[in-house]
Parts: structure tokens; C-alpha cells; sequence
């Protein structure tokens, strides 16, 4: 018994190390297994209040006034070439995520079915979930796209 007694404080200590990398880990909005056929994660970047200016320059406000805690960015591609972005945007709160989705302007938005509540556009889709609010956006529109769009948004707002 003494001993277990000797370790719990470096435990503790680790878990202090610990924590707070994990808490740093980029986590994908998207799961791997989730990830529409035909398309690959290319890249992945975590923002926080001190650099979300650095990804929506001139429109962070908006966010961080809906109380934003952070932001998992990812860009996926297909072989054509073509991209999706996937900003899931961490707000903390249900209400908050369905405040910025009641402010955020859309032009021929329609009902999509996905998460909590979406909004589907030419050019993607914007869901939330919980606390979640997620951009899916594609350089065009098209067919194609519209249906990539369709699917990140079923996985990233499940």
C-alpha cells in the first residue's frame, strides 16, 4: 500500500504533461473510417483564440463572440484534384453553434439533412452538432462537388 501512495503523484505529474498534449492534437471533424470513397486527408491545422485571425483574417469576431474555443481545419482532396475544405469550429454551447448558423448568411441556402440543423449552398453545406458548427465548402459548383459536400457533412455532423 505505501507504494501505490509513491507513485500517485508522478502519476499525477504525467498527467499534467500529458493532458494538456492531447488537448493540442488536431482531431479531424471527419473520422478516417468516415472519410467519402475517392478522398484523401491532405492537410490538417488546429486554431485557437490567439490564431484563429490567422486562418479567417478579418472574420474571426463573429466566432469568437459566439464563444469559440477552437477550430479543426482540414482540406481533403480527390484524384481529379479537386478540394473540400472542412472548418468545424468548436463554440462550446449548442445555442452558441445555432446563434452563428441563425446569423451566417447564405445565398440559395435550402434545408439539408444532417446534425442538429444544415444548410446546404452551391458551393457546400454548413451543419452543427451540439457545440460543433461546420463549413464545408468547395471551389465550385457542381453535381459532383455538391455530393462530396453532402457526405462530409453526414460524417462530420453525425
Amino acid at each position: 500500500m505505501p507504494r501505490r501512495r509513491a507513485c500517485l503523484p508522478a502519476l499525477l505529474v504525467l498527467a499534467a504533461l500529458v493532458g494538456p498534449l492531447a488537448a493540442c492534437r488536431p482531431r479531424p471533424a471527419v473520422p478516417r473510417s468516415a472519410i467519402p470513397a475517392g478522398w484523401t486527408e491532405r492537410s490538417r491545422t488546429r486554431y485557437d483564440r490567439d490564431t484563429l485571425y490567422d486562418y479567417v483574417d478579418g472574420g474571426a469576431d463573429r466566432y469568437l463572440k459566439k464563444g469559440f474555443r477552437g477550430l479543426t481545419a482540414t482540406r481533403y482532396a480527390d484524384a481529379a484534384g479537386d478540394e473540400i475544405t472542412v472548418d468545424a469550429y468548436d463554440l462550446g454551447t449548442a445555442a452558441n453553434a445555432a446563434a452563428l448558423q441563425a446569423e451566417t448568411k447564405l445565398p440559395q441556402a435550402r434545408p439539408f439533412g444532417a446534425g442538429d440543423a444544415a444548410l446546404a449552398h452551391d458551393y457546400g453545406v454548413h451543419c452543427r452538432h451540439g457545440g460543433l458548427y461546420v463549413e464545408i465548402t468547395t471551389p465550385r459548383a457542381g453535381p459532383a462537388l455538391a455530393a462530396a459536400a453532402a457526405a462530409f457533412a453526414r460524417a462530420a455532423c453525425r
